[in-house]
């Protein structure tokens, strides 16, 4: 059976929420400021991990439109407020 690895899919309506600055920026522009928005792509990408040994981790980001501009945001900033239903 296929398993769906993406949490979101895109045209889901998500919230954004600030992270915790604790947690380590893996996004090259910050947003902000926490809002709703809409989820128009999405990519994994790899990012080094320094810590020993050194490996290599996968991060899940999502492209979401708030307030009119594209932001790439983490999966963890992100929670589902309305997904999009398909006719099929």
């Amino acid at each position: 059976m296929y398993v769906n690895p993406w949490k979101f899919s895109v045209g889901d309506l998500v919230e954004y929420q600030l992270l915790p600055a604790t947690l380590p920026l893996v996004v090259g522009e910050t947003i902000r400021k926490s809002g709703s928005g809409v989820i128009v792509d999405r990519r994994r990408k790899e990012i080094y991990v320094e810590a020993r040994p050194i490996r290599i981790a996968e991060v899940d980001e999502y492209c979401i439109v708030l307030d009119g501009s594209h932001y790439w945001a983490p999966e963890q900033a992100l929670v589902l407020s309305q997904r999009q239903e398909r006719e099929d």
